[in-house]
């Protein structure tokens, strides 16, 4: 799976380092008759969970790195671990959350899906913040058939964790595909613990229309100890519409609304901005270089890929993802049982999706 000496690793870490895997920007044009060739195929809510996807829309970014940027812990959520009332920790929380998943909104079908990671794949990074503490991600796939994607980011200063296990699902609905996420997500801080749900993607216009990207379903952040809910729902067109409220009496405190492309504001006894869209700030992800990771981690699995999916080489791009997606099927028919490294199964279910723990934790 791995071809390059380190030199050559080295020599290409640019893309990495410039951020130019995560660019969106391609001199090709979408290859319709290529995603015809698919959706042709396909019938109203098919499951697209073992699909393989044409070159031209794939991000030269694994989903497990993808995932880690989501929740990039933002100033205003190490801000907000410190405040003492309640309404501003669950604004703050909110703040960090709705930046992670205003990446989701893009028009256009290119260079807009990251990789499905290969059974075992793990990818790890840190953020520094100006306190001096340390925010750790862990990203592991524990499974293919279904995916499964476990996640544990944690600050040891702080003394916040982030822990999630869920499946994404993605549904053929015609002219659309919906992702959605089934399993656990939680936060947990000094003060409290929350439960979360994760807003679906949904990839409009596959066959007319305007095609893009634009987040389905809600936002959704419960905390039985604050007896605090803040719910969002995602509109068409990027809008959205919520309200924070109390669990026991549903006592509305705030009222949202706004667009996830421009601003998103909570009204109550004072007015909180959200979302700033054009004003977004997030904190440096580090990530050690290529040639330095083990054939398990995400950028080393895909470089090839991702180096090829920059320099705009389609050709060679479905060439090298179909060699790894080929080498992956042969592997798990030779050993079906998966080593994992950071996690490890508890036996239990929820919503369907089999949960792991940390195995450190």
């Amino acid at each position: 799976m791995q071809h390059l000496t380190a030199e050559v690793l080295d020599a290409q870490e640019h893309i990495y380092e410039s951020g130019k895997h995560k660019s969106r920007e391609t001199s090709h044009k979408s290859s319709g008759s290529a995603l015809w060739q698919i959706i042709s195929q396909l019938k109203i809510g098919t499951d697209l969970t073992n699909i393989s996807a044409p070159a031209f829309i794939m991000q030269a970014v694994s989903t497990l790195e993808w995932n880690a940027e989501q929740l990039a812990p933002h100033p205003d959520f190490i801000e907000a671990l410190q405040a003492s009332d309640p309404v501003d920790r669950i604004l703050g929380i909110t703040k960090s959350l709705l930046i992670g998943v205003s990446e989701i909104p893009y028009e256009g079908l290119a260079k807009s899906k990251p990789y499905n990671p290969i059974i075992g794949e793990r990818f790890t990074c840190t953020w520094s913040h100006e306190d001096n503490s340390v925010t750790t991600a862990y990203m592991e796939q524990v499974s293919h058939h279904p995916p499964i994607t476990a996640q544990y980011v944690h600050n040891d200063k702080l003394n916040f964790t982030w822990r999630a296990v869920y499946a994404p699902k993605p549904i053929f609905h015609g002219n659309s595909v919906e992702i959605g996420f089934r399993g656990e997500h939680k936060l947990t801080t000094a003060q409290e613990e929350y439960t979360l749900s994760i807003p679906s993607i949904l990839v409009k216009g596959l066959i007319f229309g305007t095609n893009g990207s634009e987040c389905g379903q809600e936002l959704n952040l419960r905390c039985e100890k604050t007896d605090l809910e803040l719910n969002i729902k995602m509109k068409s067109k990027n809008e959205v519409k919520g309200e924070l409220t109390t669990i026991s009496t549903g006592k509305k405190i705030m009222k949202i609304s706004g667009s996830m492309v421009e601003k998103i504001i909570a009204k109550g006894d004072k007015e909180v901005v959200l979302l700033d869209y054009h004003n977004r700030k997030r904190a440096k992800m580090i990530v050690k270089k290529v040639s330095e990771q083990d054939p398990l981690e995400s950028r080393r699995v895909w470089h090839e890929v991702s180096y090829s999916i920059v320099s705009d080489d389609l050709e060679n791009t479905n060439t090298l993802k179909n060699r790894i997606e080929e080498e992956q099927r042969q592997l798990r028919k030779q050993n079906p049982e998966t080593k994992l490294k950071w996690f490890k199964p508890t036996g239990e279910e929820i919503n369907g999706v089999p949960m792991y723990m940390f195995a450190q934790d």
